[in-house]
């Protein structure tokens, strides 16, 4: 069930900096220098944010002008979303985030080795190479992830999937899911 009540402040939205929610180096699907950026904040382990992704999916797909950015908020709930978002990190790290992310959604991880065997999958890395690089200090992908739940909270998110429209010249706004399709029509 994709939700059509409000998910988070849209007034902090609306105030929000593109370059907060657009940072450099994130998980971009389409041409980087589109001028509509769809944001979504989800959870790996989210059932409704797999539905959320296969929408956006199926709308973006034939879309011009148009990209999408995908913001980690792993849900305590969710028992392996945060070890999820990490290893993703490091696949964002490699350029292999959205295969990361379309491999983990076409799981049900139900334990910790699942998500390392998705990790070694898709970036071949054996556990103990990917724990070894998640406790690294030199590796930024904890604070990457930080930095995702960090604007989610600034911004009052409560719950997930939620769908942020970021336009150039614009104030970003808020987008219900159930209004996507109409959303994309109106931005060609």
């Amino acid at each position: 069930h994709l939700q059509a009540t409000p998910t988070i402040d849209e007034q902090l939205v609306a105030r929000a900096s593109p370059a907060d929610l657009v940072p450099s180096g994130a998980n971009y699907l389409g041409d980087t220098r589109a001028q509509n950026t769809f944001v979504l904040f989800g959870d790996m382990q989210c059932p409704g944010c797999k539905m959320a992704m296969q929408r956006l999916h199926l709308e973006l797909s034939h879309a011009r002008n148009m990209n999408l950015v995908y913001r980690n908020y792993p849900l305590p709930m969710h028992r392996f979303a945060h070890l999820l978002a990490q290893l993703g990190e490091l696949a964002t790290q490699r350029g292999k985030f959205w295969r990361f992310l379309d491999a983990s959604e076409a799981r049900s991880i139900v334990s910790e080795g699942g998500c390392f065997e998705v990790a070694k999958t898709v970036l071949g890395l054996t556990p103990d190479q990917a724990r070894k690089l998640l406790l690294s200090p030199n590796q930024p992908a904890g604070g990457e992830l930080a930095r995702d739940i960090s604007l989610a909270n600034r911004l009052g998110l409560r719950a997930i999937p939620t769908l942020i429209l970021v336009r150039k010249g614009r104030r970003p706004s808020v987008v219900p899911l159930p209004s996507l399709a109409i959303v994309v029509k109106s931005l060609q």
